[in-house]
């Protein structure tokens, strides 16, 4: 379902007029456009996720390819500060493989983590580190 709304928005964002606002400040400068595309995302091979009889993160990693790239999802439903300190410790077990962190608010408190052969590439320049976000 997420994936539906992200193309839905994509689709409607991309037919949107590229002329300037009519309404717009006079002496506004106008916006520069910066090159976008959609971060090519091949399937996962491994997910993982915590709980009874699961090995601790870094155990499940220790027999992964080191090529691929480990994806951190986390979502809360209140406590925003917990899920980033949650993320931070999960990317500090993950050791120094290629890693994506994904911090948002969900109808609960999880945590998943996906292994695939994703290439980090310039999709994950935009993203912000960990530590960015204190």
């Amino acid at each position: 379902m997420t994936e539906l709304s992200l193309i839905l928005f994509m689709v409607t964002a991309s037919v949107l007029p590229e002329q300037p606002v009519a309404n717009a400040a006079v002496g506004a400068k106008p916006v520069p456009k910066l090159p976008m595309s959609p971060g090519e995302r091949s399937q996962p091979v491994a997910v993982w996720r915590p709980g009874q009889g699961a090995p601790p993160l870094q155990q499940w990693l220790a027999s992964a390819d080191t090529r691929m790239l480990l994806s951190l999802r986390v979502t809360y439903r209140k406590d925003h500060t917990a899920a980033v300190a949650r993320a931070a410790a999960l990317a500090t077990a993950a050791g120094d493989r290629p890693l994506r962190v994904l911090v948002e608010p969900g109808t609960g408190d999880t945590v998943e983590a996906t292994l695939a052969y994703d290439a980090p590439g310039d999709s994950t320049a935009m993203a912000r580190s960990l530590q960015d976000m204190h």
